[in-house]
């Protein structure tokens, strides 16, 4: 466990608890471990298994059909002295093919496949000191197909030793640049943002970007010194949980800390967000025009995130679960808009079976993986794959709901009257629909009547917010209350828990 600096030890004696563990500890991938960036060797033999040879997840054996031909990408001719953005137009696809032909060679490997990728691994990592190296976007992410594709190639007898240590100086290289040290973000000029009743340190969305493509490469680096960078803390993780406390938030920026820069409302702000759970609704201006370019802000800058969660679970920390599952929780809250977001409505519900695969049995995830929606494609990085990364999740959990059996539910739940929840249904087809919320003497407290064609009485999925407020305009009391969703001479009921 780090040093905690003495500045806050006093904080540590009231918040025990949230110390014991903070900084936990996430370790280089070692030479006999590889593969495990973000599957390691007993999940590729079930996925192998599963989608394969049994074919038992009929949407993942499909997903792979559709891309199990694809070749990996070598470097294009020139890259080096491309700028921006003409380097992220050049590389975009060649980051969607490589991530492919990884899926590929991981189901079903051939040394000719393994070749392949050493071609292309090698044509990218032939020159040093590229500007790319250490900016992600620049390289559309590149970074994220090259570190698995080492990985996947390190004990496949495919790389000799020379090759292998060139390879660690060049991702120990990536991971410098992209990973800055605290001298950086002691001369950063910060931005402070009052959100929520707390001042954040406010920075750029596309930090996110280089950080966690500079925790991949870290791993797979076998630098311990770089990972130790990137992934370790010595603030108590739990005090990020309470708003009032996030004034104190550390001025690095590791792992745990820029993922807090995610969650709403449990970290930093960034600026897609709205403070009313919006996430820059179509109908609110965001940087003066109403278009709601916050939603697809929101779910672009996970991308490569959900990514850096998988590596640091599979190497000591469990990233998906850590701060109260403040990285899946983000997932929740926007749910409502995930297949409508965006200036150009990108459908970002298939980016849910990332969290699918660690929780399979959460009912905001499996609303968006099993809708029609959640089949479709993510343009940036995975394309039409992403059922792929989540079939874990079925594999874990042997009778997966089907998507009728998933109604009505809301979330969260609980939730704090006041910062409200999200009563989520599913029509099967358009009709007038009426919400009431009873309390549990069967007193009405809450009633909204939706036609027939307007959102809330729409075939598929609706979303219905309630902050939490009476009709008389008063927040109602802690306790249990019954949802009662009436559409079509059908009724859906669901509980709901006010804190």
């Amino acid at each position: 466990m780090d040093v905690v600096r003495s500045a806050w030890v006093p904080l540590c004696g009231l918040w025990l608890l949230g110390c014991v563990g903070a900084a936990a500890q996430v370790t280089a991938i070692s030479t006999t471990a590889h593969p495990n960036l973000y599957f390691n060797a007993a999940e590729i033999a079930q996925l192998r298994q599963a989608i394969v040879v049994e074919r038992s997840l009929p949407y993942a054996a499909a997903a792979y059909e559709a891309i199990r031909s694809v070749a990996p990408a070598g470097k294009p001719v020139g890259f080096d002295t491309l700028s921006y953005p003409e380097s992220f137009h050049a590389a975009r696809q060649c980051t969607i093919d490589n991530l492919k032909a990884c899926w590929g060679y991981l189901l079903e490997p051939s040394a000719p496949k393994a070749a392949a990728l050493k071609t292309a691994l090698l044509s990218w990592t032939a020159a040093r000191g590229v500007y790319w190296m250490t900016s992600a976007q620049h390289a559309a992410y590149i970074h994220t197909a090259l570190t698995w594709m080492y990985d996947l190639l390190y004990n496949s007898g495919q790389l000799n030793a020379a090759e292998k240590t060139a390879l660690d100086a060049w991702f120990a290289e990536c991971a410098g640049g992209l990973v800055r040290d605290n001298a950086y973000w002691a001369a950063y000029s910060t931005n402070l943002v009052n959100k929520e009743g707390s001042v954040r340190v406010g920075y750029d969305n596309w930090r996110q970007f280089d950080h966690h493509t500079g925790v991949l490469c870290a791993l797979v680096s076998h630098n311990q010194a770089l990972v130790n960078r990137a992934c370790q803390s010595g603030f108590p993780e739990d005090l990020f949980v309470s708003t009032g406390v996030a004034a104190y938030a550390p001025a690095t920026r590791d792992w745990k800390n820029m993922v807090n820069g995610l969650v709403f409302p449990s970290g930093y702000n960034f600026n897609g967000y709205k403070s009313n759970y919006g996430f820059n609704a179509p109908d609110e201006p965001y940087d003066g025009v109403p278009d709601g370019a916050g939603q697809s802000d929101h779910f672009y800058v996970l991308i490569v995130p959900v990514l850096s969660a998988e590596a640091v679970t599979h190497n000591g920390f469990d990233g998906w679960r850590y701060a109260a599952r403040a990285l899946l929780r983000t997932f929740e809250v926007a749910a409502p808009f995930a297949a409508v977001a965006g200036p150009s409505r990108h459908n970002w519900a298939p980016l849910y079976w990332f969290a699918y695969r660690r929780s399979p049995n959460n009912l905001v995830l499996r609303s968006q993986v099993f809708s029609t929606a959640g089949r479709g494609s993510v343009p940036y990085l995975f394309d039409n794959t992403c059922p792929l990364w989540g079939a874990l999740g079925d594999i874990a959990a042997p009778e997966p709901v089907q998507p009728e059996q998933v109604l009505i539910f809301n979330y969260p739940n609980p939730f704090i009257p006041g910062h409200g929840t999200v009563i989520q249904y599913t029509l099967t087809h358009s009709a007038d629909t009426t919400v009431q919320i009873f309390d549990l003497l069967g007193r009405l407290v809450f009633r909204k009547d939706i036609p027939s064609g307007s959102y809330g009485g729409v075939e598929g999925i609706n979303t219905i917010p309630w902050d939490g407020r009476s009709m008389h305009g008063t927040f109602v009391e802690s306790g249990g209350y019954i949802c009662v969703v009436d559409s079509a001479g059908k009724r859906l009921k669901t509980k709901v828990a006010v804190r």
